[in-house]
Formats: structure tokens, sequence, C-alpha cells
């Protein structure tokens, strides 16, 4: 089979051929570990996203490989002997984001009521699933709803977070992180996609959050707590993060607030389905930020 783009994260691993082997199966594709904990995704959706190989449509049934197989990272291919999958990556094209554009007064003054518009679709569409519970609230729309992922301990340090955003406290903010990280189910927990999102508009969007915040001794700090916390995919999104790089998901409807150039209402629709509730979780963290 062929791979039909690859990120740069990834492509950094299979250039290296660092060791790496199969840590988890799903309907969408398979997670690959490599050996310094970065993990790779190989998949048939079209999305773009950090660290992941999208494939060429086939018939080639994913599900095949087992968890714990070795897979060859090589320069131009990814082999998992045991299941026969070979993907040539010869033709695969490089994607990377691209930095957001400078806004202008306009667009910038818009950015609340895009926000909250965002904030209480989201939250419609998804109900009590993961922390979107918490977006009406962080919108000034409502009281927090403590069901499902967002119980009492985590809407507490969500709100320490938010305020240690908004004061430009890095070690409040690394306590916060401390509370909440690995909270959650699956592979990437509910407040492990929060903190993504929040350093993704931090990283991404610098120029226009003005923020005191020392963003190179955060994001390092961050990333050390998630490591010791919490999983190593969630590990891998929260690096991508630091980047300003996210999947292309959520960078539509994040860039799509900012800018107002986005179709709203499709956007947020694709961004909810992504995976039980990471999308949605992703945008908790995004709207903590920009209402901080």
């Amino acid at each position: 089979m062929r791979a039909v783009s690859i990120d740069e994260l990834a492509q950094e691993a299979v250039e290296a051929a660092w060791p790496a082997s199969v840590i988890g199966v799903t309907s969408g594709g398979v997670f690959v570990i490599t050996d310094n904990q970065r993990v790779l995704f190989l998949t048939y959706s079209p999305f773009h996203s950090p660290s992941t190989v999208n494939l060429e449509p086939g018939f080639t049934d994913l599900r095949q490989s087992e968890n714990g197989a070795k897979v060859q990272l090589e320069r131009d291919r990814i082999i998992i002997p045991n299941s026969g999958l070979v993907i040539d990556l010869t033709h695969a094209e490089v994607w990377k984001p691209q930095p957001p554009a400078a806004l202008t007064a306009d667009q910038a003054a818009g950015i609340p009521a895009r926000l909250e518009r965002a904030a209480l679709l989201a939250g419609d569409l998804k109900g009590e699933q993961g922390l979107a519970p918490i977006l009406r609230w962080l919108v000034g729309k409502g009281d927090a709803s403590l069901t499902g992922d967002m119980t009492e301990k985590i809407f507490l340090g969500i709100n320490i977070l938010r305020i240690a955003i908004g004061a430009g406290d890095v070690e409040g903010a690394f306590k916060a992180v401390s509370v909440i990280a690995g909270h959650g189910r699956g592979l990437t927990p509910a407040a492990d996609d929060c903190i993504a999102g929040v350093l993704l508009v931090l990283n991404r969007w610098g120029s226009i959050v003005k923020n005191s915040l020392n963003l190179v001794h955060l994001n390092a700090g961050v990333l050390q707590i998630a490591r010791a916390k919490t999983t190593s995919l969630s590990c891998t999104i929260i690096e991508a993060a630091a980047l300003g790089q996210g999947d292309e998901r959520i960078l539509q409807v994040l860039d799509g607030v900012m800018s107002g150039d986005y179709a709203e209402t499709a956007a947020i629709q694709n961004l909810v389905r992504m995976g039980h509730s990471s999308g949605v979780d992703s945008l908790v963290g995004i709207t903590l930020v920009l209402t901080s």
C-alpha cells in the first residue's frame, strides 16, 4: 500500500529508522511507538495530524497487526513483518501546518463572539461527553455541569490552570497540569487533549494572545509532567502542540475562531467527531486560554 502524506514528526522517525513496535490497533488505524516514545498513527483517514501517516484508500485490513509486533521504519517504507504490511513512502507528501496570517483589527475584535458560537455549538453537539460540559461556563453562558469526565477535581484543576494562564503564573500552571494530566479514558485522556489545546493556542497564536508566560519554560515543564503521568500518545500530541501544530480539524476551528475565515458549522461538526471526545476536549483548552 502507498502513503499519500506523512507529517514531519513521523517523517523524522522514519528517516532516523528508530526501532518501533505496534502499541495499539483500532478501527481507525494502527498506533506505532518508537523506542524514544514517539507515537505514529497509520490510518486511512484523510485528515492530517501530527505524527500521522495517511494511507491511500484500500482494502487491506490494518487490524491484522498485533500489539507488540515489531515495526521497521525506513526512509522509503514502513514494514510490519508479522502481518506482511508494507507501506510505500516514496511519493508521500510531507504535511506541515502553515503558520497563521496576521489579523486585522476587525478580525481580532470578532474573536470573542466567534469563540462563544463555537463553544456553544460544540457543547450542544457533544452533550456530556469528555469535558464538553464546561464549555458553556467558560464563555459565561451558564454553569459547568460536573458529569462524565468533568469531575469536581478536574473542574478545580482546569479553573486553576485558567487563572494561572491569565496571571502569567508558570508554576501555578504546572501545579494545575499535575492535577489533571492523565484524567480520562483511552489513548488520549480528555484532560491531556485539553492541555494540548492550551499549548496549541499559546504557541500558534502567541502574537495575538498577549501573555507574560515564558513559553519555552511552560512547554518544557508541561511535557515533563505529561511524560511522568500519562500516555505516550498524549505526550506526542502535547509535543506537537508546543510546536504550534495539531490535527487539521482542530486547527481549522482554532484559526477560524481567530480570523473568521472558515465554514463555522461544518468545521465544528468535524471537530466534535474526533475520537470519543478529543476534538471538543482540545476546544476546551483553547477556550480556557482565550477567556483567561
